[in-house]
């Protein structure tokens, strides 16, 4: 079974390319991608000849024996119009101008055969842009061959701690993958009026960028923090030593104490925080330092010298950043 999941929020033309890809070839038919002008689409081969569904911009055409049409028939046709209509090739107004009021009935007779399923009276697709005038621009090309990296037989890998809380939601806190570049409120975070295919396919998510939240309540007190910590070095919990006054504490007070607790989500992180009740003695201090290489090197956050609750910020270390994981039931790639 194959299964398309989002992690980033945003999904392309190579992402849809990809999918097709993949389902073709875990159906037994042989696929291939095209990269085209601005565009990349998909062929799947059967009946002797190859087909293009594209999956991005949601679309098909048939040729006159009733048959999906290649990439190839697709260029043809636009190729052969351009000839017989100059002036209109990559003039994106002039091909839109053209196409309204059913204007595009008037194109290649390949996509006018198909058009209506796909097009308005604009000839422009239900989520409000691509469409005729694209396609005509798209398919006037020297395309290339390419393989837009699909796999089958794998899910996500979704391992949780104790004391560690994924929450996934539709809703979104105002946060998406541009806010730091001041692109200011994502317009599809709240409202998926500009993807009107969405409804009309069945869509009824409050919106289309859901922000959830990954919490890790480390159980130290019991000791159970060092099954989910890659590193944890002379350290006694309290059950442990009943004698301390923190959950836990340094085991051998001339030596320094190391606890690595790692964050593992396939979501992308866009904030962070760190909320703490350290427990400091005379002359002690607490360093808290965050790595994004795996360990490999690491930046001082903050050093505590005293106790008290604190809350660290750390979005601009963690913002963008995530540890994508799958379980993998079987070891075929395409």
């Amino acid at each position: 079974m194959f299964k398309a999941i989002p992690v980033d929020g945003y999904g392309q033309c190579c992402c849809a390319s990809s999918h097709v890809e993949t389902l073709a070839r875990y159906l037994g038919l042989e696929a291939r991608g095209w990269s085209i002008t601005q565009h990349s689409v998909p062929e799947v081969q059967y009946d002797n000849s190859w087909h293009t569904v594209d999956g991005s911009l949601m679309n098909y055409f048939l040729r006159s024996d009733g048959k999906i049409a290649s990439v190839a028939d697709i260029k043809k046709a636009v190729l052969d119009w351009h000839a017989e209509h100059p002036g209109y090739r990559g003039n994106d107004g002039k091909l839109r101008e053209f196409a309204a009021k059913e204007g595009w009935k008037k194109g290649p007779a390949l996509l006018a055969s198909t058009g209506e399923k796909f097009w308005d009276l604009s000839g422009i697709n239900m989520a409000g842009w691509h469409g005729w005038p694209s396609t005509m621009q798209e398919y006037d090309c020297k395309e290339f061959p390419f393989d837009y990296g699909g796999s089958m037989g794998y899910e996500l890998n979704v391992q949780l701690r104790e004391g560690e809380r994924l929450t996934r939601n539709w809703f979104n806190r105002g946060l998406h993958v541009n806010q730091l570049e001041g692109a200011g409120d994502h317009p599809l975070a709240k409202d998926v009026a500009p993807l009107g295919m969405c409804r009309k396919l069945g869509d009824v998510a409050p919106g289309r960028i859901g922000n959830g939240t990954l919490e890790y309540d480390v159980p130290l007190a019991g000791g159970a923090f060092r099954r989910g910590a890659l590193a944890a070095e002379n350290l006694a919990a309290r059950e442990e030593d009943a004698s301390s006054p923190a959950a836990v504490h340094v085991k051998d007070p001339a030596r320094p104490g190391v606890l690595v607790i790692d964050m593992p989500t396939s979501y992308v992180y866009l904030s962070g925080l760190v909320k703490l009740q350290p427990v400091v003695g005379p002359g002690g201090s607490i360093a808290v330092s965050f790595s994004d290489n795996h360990g490999l090197d690491w930046t001082e956050i903050a050093r505590i010298d005293a106790s008290g609750p604190r809350q660290l910020d750390l979005k601009a270390s963690c913002y963008r950043r995530y540890d994508y994981r799958l379980k993998f039931s079987s070891s075929t790639f395409v």
